[in-house]
């Protein structure tokens, strides 16, 4: 490759591309994760679906560090609203959401996540501004099919 532009993707609404903070290549395809999630075919750059990651009520919107993986049924994502989805890799549609850190009342980092066996582990960070700056660090194990922890 001599670095010439194959494709570019580009969209008058550019909330879901800004957005975008993890970028992953699986089955020819491009998955990108933030507030939102958005599968790319890698070949042409086409959009194949974008949705929402994070509340739309979020904060945090204007930028939102996320964490992903995907296998060849689902896209993994650990948001900075402290939680886990499991999106399904060809529609986007939400096979299920888990709470990580239902405590946590304000921005939360998931830090990393990845992908062994029945499981999927993801690592979130709980900054306390208001009481001294104490952090909780979380590390979860939950069930690959249903996102129970």
């Amino acid at each position: 490759s001599d670095g010439t532009v194959v494709w570019k993707a580009q969209t008058t609404d550019s909330t879901w591309l800004r957005n975008t903070a993890a970028l992953l290549h699986h089955n020819g395809r491009i998955y990108g994760a933030g507030s939102y999630a958005v599968a790319l075919d890698a070949r042409s750059g086409r959009v194949l679906w974008a949705r929402r990651a994070a509340s739309a009520a979020s904060p945090y919107d204007t930028y939102q560090r996320a964490a992903a993986a995907v296998d060849d049924r689902y896209l993994y994502v650990a948001s900075r609203e402290h939680r886990a989805l499991a999106l399904d890799a060809s529609t986007g549609a939400a096979a299920w959401e888990t709470d990580l850190m239902p405590q946590c009342q304000q921005l939360c980092v998931q830090m990393g996540i990845a992908l062994a066996g029945d499981t999927v582990y993801v690592s979130g960070e709980n900054w306390r501004y208001q009481i001294g700056g104490q952090r909780t660090i979380t590390l979860a194990a939950l069930d690959r099919r249903t996102g129970a922890i």
